[in-house]
């Protein structure tokens, strides 16, 4: 079993300083989805960038090109996991 991803990285406190960019979601859900939900969206190679801000408190934001933001949208409700968007 692979192990979870405990703690804050320095990526995510950088994408934190910027702005959001009108693409961006921000996704809650049970920190222990955390690592089923990166998985299953790295199977989708190259279409958003997932950047886990609060891995204990179930945060992650997902960063689409512009262009693939509608397919990330339609992928997620797609998922068998509870998530709510942020925003």
């Amino acid at each position: 079993m692979s192990r979870r991803y405990k703690g804050t990285s320095r990526f995510a406190n950088t994408a934190r300083k910027y702005e959001q960019d009108s693409n961006d979601i921000d996704i809650k859900l049970k920190a222990c989805d955390i690592n089923l939900f990166i998985r299953l969206l790295e199977g989708y190679e190259n279409i958003v960038m997932i950047i886990p801000l609060e891995p204990k408190e179930g945060l992650v934001k997902l960063r689409p090109s512009p262009d693939t933001g509608d397919d990330v949208r339609e992928i997620l409700k797609t998922l068998p996991i509870e998530f709510e968007i942020l925003g």
